[in-house]
């Protein structure tokens, strides 16, 4: 049977998982910006769900009293080893606190090499994702909820619920302090204390809409969740084998987990309409269970409302050539979004962390940049869709996604557009000159849906999106600097606008050389990648996984949200790998424009 998390606070439990390649690559940038001495060994993704229960309750508390939403940052936590079991599954305990010079509150840091005092020498630490409100007026940290301590890089955090450990680090130290009880758990890979989820029953099958002449690509289901992915692979071959077993040469197979599973069959050979409506007539054999699924064209009807439409976006809309959607999809929930801009104190805690972080790139390749301003960018509109991709993929991973905060450089007389819409993957379509929307821009990718009657070319190559059609993001100010254009000019010098975007989900890590300049310009989405093709497109670095091999995991681009390109400095081959590192996202609301810096050069 299927599995939902429950609605209100989930029951207690916590899973610690060894990070996966691209989360261990995350720590130990964080370390470094961060100025920690050494490097981060290790790292352990944690998942607590009544803990982040909590955790969003308050910050929905805080969005009331700010009227936007918090800001947010992460924060070092030292201990002895022996307490991390203990605060990753029950929080962070307002009545064990001591020593509180600074406040009351829990004391983390901004620079991890303070939170080594605390960690009575052991070699682990915790990274806290806190949640900030109001800045109390003064030490007693009783008219706000929160303390920046610039003098010590403390972050003192009244409410506990603001605090939700995300990561446990290990650290390269000749110290000697260890805690058997946290080593046995961090060495089992998958720890957990989770009760089983409640078990649902699959609903009816939706009926068959499909009214085009053939499909290249189907999607079928629903499945039970619990059932493993090969289990239903074996399944779905079994039945496309005994029901049509002409259309299943070089057939792929990949399982789509949410509240329950489905696939999608990826053929070699259109299989025609009569043969997918009469597939909807047959019994599915599901792991000896007999049940009906739905078989329908993944590319959808016209007539049909679009069943892919996750956070009001369908990724299918503005493709014509790759992974096109034909379904009916109503009107863009944006269209009548407003934002605002609100002014973040350089000298708060928010603001201090964005700004020494953008410094820390170093020297621009066209100046030295000058911060004028930080703005927090507000769209409840956006936040919404932002929160409502979150639920889903919360939902479609059985834990809270991971967020990131990326660079976004781009024209600035467009960011108005952007804070209004959020960011959007380009289109496989090349925009047309006689369109009276993307004609006339100079843009090499239409702005058009896949039904414009002007815009019906195919997008080639052409030194352009090296890794797919999707949004571009960087951890580095420098890097995002080369991509800003259209800067505005005031007193004889350039005045740019960077974006700050919160970044959800999985990231698929790349580390290497593409086989050919073009070989993943056409990739859609992540998720659409199988091993095979990866190998294809991919050259491997020598020896890139063998150091971290032991220590965690590579999660498979088609069970990903987003990829991971990292940057190979001296090693890069231009063209074919990047310097720098890069991550791409494919979906608009996975990304959410937040912060605004002007700077000078």
């Amino acid at each position: 049977m299927s599995l939902r998390r429950p609605q209100g606070p989930p029951a207690e439990g916590v899973t610690i998982e060894c990070a996966t390649a691209s989360d261990l690559a995350l720590m130990r940038k964080l370390w470094q910006e961060r100025q920690g001495s050494g490097q981060v060994e290790a790292a352990w993704s944690i998942d607590n769900p009544l803990r982040t229960w909590s955790f969003f309750e308050r910050r929905r508390e805080l969005e009331e009293i700010l009227g936007r939403a918090p800001d947010e940052l992460e924060g070092f936590h030292g201990s002895n080893p022996q307490n991390y079991l203990s605060i990753v599954q029950n929080g962070f305990r307002s009545d064990l606190r001591s020593g509180q010079v600074f406040g009351s509150g829990e004391y983390l840091a901004k620079n991890p090499n303070v939170s080594v005092g605390y960690c009575s020498g052991g070699a682990y630490m915790l990274v806290c994702r806190l949640c900030l409100g109001v800045k109390s007026s003064s030490p007693k940290n009783t008219d706000g909820d929160h303390i920046w301590v610039p003098s010590c890089n403390y972050y003192v955090i009244s409410s506990p619920a603001q605090i939700l450990p995300v990561f446990i680090v290990k650290f390269k130290t000749s110290a000697s302090l260890r805690s058997a009880e946290l080593e046995s758990a961090l060495k089992a890979k998958v720890w957990s204390t989770k009760k089983e989820e409640q078990a649902l029953s699959l609903p009816p099958p939706r009926p068959c809409m499909m009214s085009r002449e053939s499909a290249t690509v189907l999607w079928i289901g629903l499945m039970y969740a619990h059932n493993s992915d090969d289990q239903l692979e074996r399944d779905v071959r079994a039945f496309l084998g005994q029901h049509a077993s002409e259309y299943t040469v070089d057939m792929k197979v990949q399982i789509v987990r949410g509240t329950f599973k489905k696939a999608h069959a990826v053929l070699s050979k259109p299989i025609p309409r009569e043969m997918v409506h009469r597939l909807n007539r047959f019994p599915f054999n599901e792991n000896g269970m007999e049940h009906r699924v739905c078989v329908e064209d993944a590319a959808g009807s016209p007539e049909q409302k679009c069943p892919k439409f996750i956070a009001k976006y369908c990724r299918g809309q503005n493709l014509r050539f790759t992974h096109p959607c034909w379904c009916w999809h109503p009107q863009r929930a944006t269209d009548r979004a407003q934002y605002t801009l609100e002014n973040i104190s350089l000298d708060g805690a928010k603001g201090n962390e964005i700004a020494s972080k953008f410094m820390a790139s170093g020297g621009f390749h066209d100046g030295s940049p000058r911060i004028v301003s930080i703005k927090a960018i507000k769209n409840d509109v956006l936040s919404g869709l932002h929160d409502e991709y979150r639920r889903y993929l919360a939902e479609k991973h059985r834990e809270e996604p991971k967020v990131r905060e990326l660079y976004h450089g781009t024209n600035n007389n467009i960011c108005e557009t952007l804070y209004q819409h959020g960011l959007q993957p380009p289109s496989d379509t090349a925009a047309s000159d006689s369109c009276p929307v993307s004609g006339g821009k100079g843009l090499c990718t239409t702005l058009c849906n896949n039904d414009c009657q002007h815009c019906t070319k195919k997008h080639e190559w052409n030194r352009c999106h090296m890794y797919g059609l999707g949004i571009y993001l960087a951890d580095m100010a420098q890097k995002s600097h080369r991509y800003v254009s259209q800067p505005q000019m005031v007193g004889g010098r350039r005045r740019c606008r960077m974006i700050v975007c919160s970044v959800l989900g999985r990231a698929f890590k790349v580390e290497g050389h593409l086989k050919c300049a073009n070989a993943m310009h056409d990739v859609p989405t992540v998720r659409a990648l199988s091993a095979d093709e990866v190998d294809t497109m991919i050259e491997p670095c020598k020896g890139s996984c063998e150091s971290t091999a032991n220590m965690t995991l590579q999660t498979p681009a088609e069970k990903s949200d987003m990829m991971f390109v990292q940057g190979l400095g001296s090693n890069a081959r231009p063209g074919f790998s990047v310097v720098n590192s890069e991550y791409i996202a494919y979906h608009p609301h996975q990304c959410l424009p937040k912060y605004e810096i002007t700077y000078q050069i």
